[in-house]
C-alpha cells in the first residue's frame, strides 16, 4: 500500500456559465488528489489526515471512500475544513486559500506516527507535499515524522509550493532541503525548482537535489515533458497533444502514476528506487504522463482509471 500524508481541502472552483459567476465547490488538496488517483491507478491507498467533523470534512471522507481509499486511520477534528478558491487563468489555477485554525494543519507527529502504526501491514511507501509543509504546527509534525520513518519504507515528496503561503522562505528552504535529504523520490515542476534555486537549470537544480541525499529526482515541465534523474542515468519522456481543459490536480496525478508504476513493477523499494533502469524510468515516466494528461482533459481534479493508462501504454 501507499500512503498519502497531508492537506485534504474544498477547492471551489469558478465558473462564470450563463454569465453567472459563481464558485462550484469540490475535494481536493495535493495529498488527498494523490491518494484518489492511486486508487484509480490500482495501488492499495490510505490516506492519513486530521479532517473536520464540519458538512466539508464529511464531503471529503465520502469522497474517499467512495474511491476505495482506506480511511482507517483518519483522525477527526471539531476544527474546520481547510478551504480553497481557484480560478482557471491561461488553463492554470490561481488559489487563495483559507486555512486559520483549520483541521489538517493540527496533525502531529505523535498522531501520525499512531495512525500508521495501526494499519494492518507495512505501507510500501509514504507520500507528502504540498501546503501541509508550510502550515504550522502541522507541517513541523508531518517533517519531524518523516525524519523519524522506519528507514525501509520508501518515502516521496513533492513540494508543490504555494509562495503566497510561504511566510518565512528562509525557513521554508531550511525545511525543505532537511526533507530532500531524507526522502527517497522528489518529484517537482520546473516552476518549483526554479522558485528553489533560481539560478541554475533544470539539470542543476536536480543534481542539487540529489546531493542533499535524495535517490531519484523527477522534474516536470509542463507540456515540454518529463525528466528523470539519478545517480546513474537520465531519461526523459515528452507529453502529447491533448485538448486541455485545465491543470488541477495533474500534478498531483503524475505522482500518483509515478508511484503506481514503480509499486506495480516492484521498484518501489529504497534499495531498488536509485538502481531503476533506463528503460524502467522511461516507462514509468510515461505511465505518469499519461495519468496526468487524462486529468487535464476534464475539469477539476478528476484522475482517469488505470485501464486507460494502459490503453495510452500500448
Amino acid at each position: 500500500m501507499i500512503i498519502s500524508l497531508g492537506e485534504a481541502l474544498i477547492d471551489f472552483i469558478y465558473t462564470d456559465k450563463g454569465g453567472n459567476p459563481s464558485f462550484i465547490p469540490a475535494p481536493g488538496g495535493s495529498p488527498f488528489n494523490t491518494a484518489i488517483a492511486l486508487r484509480r491507478l490500482d495501488v492499495p491507498a490510505v490516506f492519513i489526515s486530521k479532517l473536520s467533523r464540519d458538512l466539508f470534512g464529511t464531503m471529503l471522507v465520502n469522497h474517499l471512500e467512495n474511491n476505495h481509499v482506506d480511511t482507517s486511520v483518519l483522525l477527526r477534528s471539531d476544527a474546520p475544513t481547510t478551504l480553497a478558491f481557484a480560478k482557471i487563468v491561461n488553463h492554470k489555477a490561481e488559489y487563495a486559500f483559507y486555512t486559520n485554525g483549520s483541521a489538517d494543519r493540527s496533525i502531529t507527529a505523535e498522531e501520525i506516527s499512531s495512525a500508521v502504526s495501526s494499519l494492518a501491514s507495512k505501507p510500501a511507501c509514504i507520500q507528502i507535499g504540498s501546503i501541509s509543509l508550510a502550515l504550522e504546527p502541522g507541517a513541523e509534525g508531518i517533517h519531524d515524522f518523516m525524519l523519524q520513518r522506519d528507514s525501509s519504507v520508501t518515502a516521496s515528496f513533492d513540494p508543490n509550493i504555494r509562495p503566497s503561503m510561504v511566510a518565512d522562505k528562509n525557513r521554508y528552504m531550511t525545511r525543505l532541503e532537511s526533507l530532500f535529504s531524507s526522502v527517497d523520490i522528489v518529484k517537482i515542476s520546473d516552476e518549483d525548482l526554479a522558485w528553489i534555486y533560481p539560478d541554475g537549470d533544470i539539470k542543476k537544480g536536480a543534481e542539487t537535489i540529489l546531493s542533499l541525499g535524495s535517490k531519484v529526482c523527477v522534474v516536470t515541465h509542463g507540456i515540454k515533458g518529463s525528466y528523470w534523474f539519478s545517480s546513474h542515468i537520465e531519461a526523459f519522456a515528452p507529453t502529447n497533444p491533448i485538448q486541455v481543459a485545465d491543470t488541477i490536480g495533474a500534478g498531483d496525478t503524475f505522482h500518483a502514476g509515478l508511484l503506481a508504476y514503480l509499486y506495480r513493477e516492484g521498484l518501489l523499494g529504497p534499495r531498488d528506487i536509485g538502481e531503476v533502469s533506463q528503460e524502467h524510468a522511461q516507462r514509468a515516466l510515461t505511465f505518469a504522463t499519461h495519468a496526468a494528461e487524462g486529468t487535464c482533459q476534464k475539469q477539476g481534479a478528476d484522475p482517469p482509471g488505470i485501464d486507460y493508462v494502459l490503453n495510452m501504454m500500448n
